[in-house]
């Protein structure tokens, strides 16, 4: 899980060029919104496997 402050974190941290959204749902009465994905990015830095990420957004 990723917790940041800003878009800008997420941004400066990760490229999602290459990465498939596997999840979208809302927690917490509508204000927390949780994205996972697929982070295929791993592949093209020589790993050998891809992470699962999940993006944790507090909208209120």
């Amino acid at each position: 899980m990723i917790i940041a402050s800003n878009i800008e974190e997420i941004e400066n941290a990760f490229d999602f060029t290459d990465s498939i959204i596997t999840g979208v749902k809302w927690a917490n009465h509508l204000t927390d919104l949780s994205i996972s994905l697929d982070y295929y990015w791993d592949i093209q830095d020589g790993k050998s496997k891809t992470r699962e990420l999940t993006l944790f957004l507090r909208t209120a």
